[in-house]
């Protein structure tokens, strides 16, 4: 009996496109401002942006002054992302 060979083809393309698709930006844009408010005072959101050399959405939640502290040795941050903290 002859074996069946299947070969997989990636459209790259088509994923760029996926990852800078409005709707996915402000997808990315949403959760970062949902985990910034639920982390509190001193977590600040930056973006959504495209990044330049991936073609991905992208947006960070940074921590500024005693957030920062706080950071370092609770890591809020690991928690809300993961939905282990409210």
């Amino acid at each position: 009996m002859a074996e069946l060979k299947s070969k997989w083809k990636w459209n790259m393309a088509g994923f760029k496109e996926a990852r800078t698709r409005p709707a996915t930006v402000s997808a990315v844009g949403e959760l970062s401002s949902s985990v910034s408010s639920r982390a509190g005072d001193g977590y600040v959101k930056v973006g959504p942006e495209i990044s330049r050399g991936k073609g991905r959405a992208r947006a960070a939640v940074l921590a500024t002054g005693k957030a920062a502290r706080n950071e370092a040795k609770n890591h809020t941050l690991a928690g809300m992302a993961s939905g282990k903290r409210a």
